[in-house]
């Protein structure tokens, strides 16, 4: 897996040294120069906003500990109606982005249910699209036509393959921010395949997946546990393997346009420091290819289920900035 390190993420971009923001409960955060200098820029594009499609719902039942804050209401209030304020929620302000949650392969937009109460909480507005995972053309357009419906600045997260959605969909005129969750990155021109294939060997678990006549891949349930849902509960892993959502071979051929959005908008970069899909040391590439402020969290690849708090902390600190 140390060989991902060589991954090539497009020419990184400049700026002054980097130095340590702040810390808190052992997640760290990182700034660059050049984020440093986003705070002299002139006023940011405007942001577009996204709206939850009913088909394909992942239930992914959350440990002991998250399953009170994941009740039905708080699902049903994020995806159902997201432009009214949970009773008890802190009102959104006129001045914060909608946030707009777009979900990886294998996942639909209920892999953010332990993320969504924290943000309302945080009084923010929140939308997790549902993509249809049949190409790159087809869950930006899904994406794009859920921003063109919302009101207001919006700000896009994607987790994983989500990262390349929101390369290409952030480039709608009120999207003002962007956070990468354990997200492939990838610069203009590049797909995911095409980083996979600068690589001396592909990664471990690529031979692992299984595609159905169709060219439909999912993930054995076994080795789903072993890469994709590490450190979760078995109880949980065998729910996302049953509810995974199958995703077309070809999504990993998309490419990113000819602008990369993350050179426009202020950008945020979760580590999941326990990645074993996309390790460690890609996902800190994409962040200093992007001039990201980085934030360090424990974790495997679906770490929105294993430290949602700190997920969430991530994205309400991009939408207060």
């Amino acid at each position: 897996m140390t060989s991902f390190a060589r991954f090539q993420a497009g020419p990184a971009r400049t700026g002054g040294d980097k130095g340590e923001r702040r810390s808190r409960q052992g997640v760290f955060i990182h700034r660059s120069g050049l984020s440093q200098a986003r705070a002299g820029r002139g006023s940011r594009p405007r942001p577009f906003t996204a709206l939850s499609h009913p088909s394909h719902n992942l239930r992914g039942r959350l440990s002991a500990e998250h399953q009170g804050e994941t009740a039905c209401p708080a699902r049903c209030t994020a995806y159902l109606a997201p432009v009214f304020a949970a009773e008890g929620h802190a009102s959104a302000s006129s001045s914060t982005p909608t946030v707009v949650l777009v979900h990886g392969a294998w996942a639909d937009g209920s892999c953010w249910e332990a993320v969504i109460p924290h943000l309302h909480r945080a009084g923010l507005k929140v939308v997790a699209v549902q993509n249809p995972l049949s190409s790159l053309d087809a869950d930006v357009a899904n994406v794009t036509r859920v921003l063109d419906d919302l009101q207001g600045d919006i700000l896009l997260v994607g987790h994983s393959y989500g990262g390349v959605v929101i390369s290409q969909a952030g480039n709608h005129p009120r999207v003002v921010g962007l956070v990468y969750v354990a997200a492939f990155a990838p610069a203009p021109g590049q797909s995911i395949n095409s980083l996979l294939s600068s690589a001396p060997e592909p990664p471990p678990w690529i031979g692992l997946l299984h595609a159905d006549a169709g060219g439909w891949v999912t993930w054995p349930a076994e080795a789903m546990a072993t890469w994709f849902s590490t450190g979760l509960s078995a109880e949980l892993q065998a729910v996302l393997a049953a509810t995974q959502h199958p995703t077309f071979y070809q999504v990993n051929d998309g490419a990113v346009g000819e602008v990369a959005v993350w050179t426009v908008h202020p950008t945020t970069y979760v580590v999941a420091t326990q990645d074993r899909v996309i390790p460690p040391p890609l996902q800190h590439m994409f962040a200093q290819a992007m001039g990201a402020d980085v934030v360090e969290t424990e974790g495997g690849h679906l770490v929105m289920l294993a430290q949602p708090q700190a997920v969430a902390e991530a994205i309400i600190s991009a939408a207060q900035s």
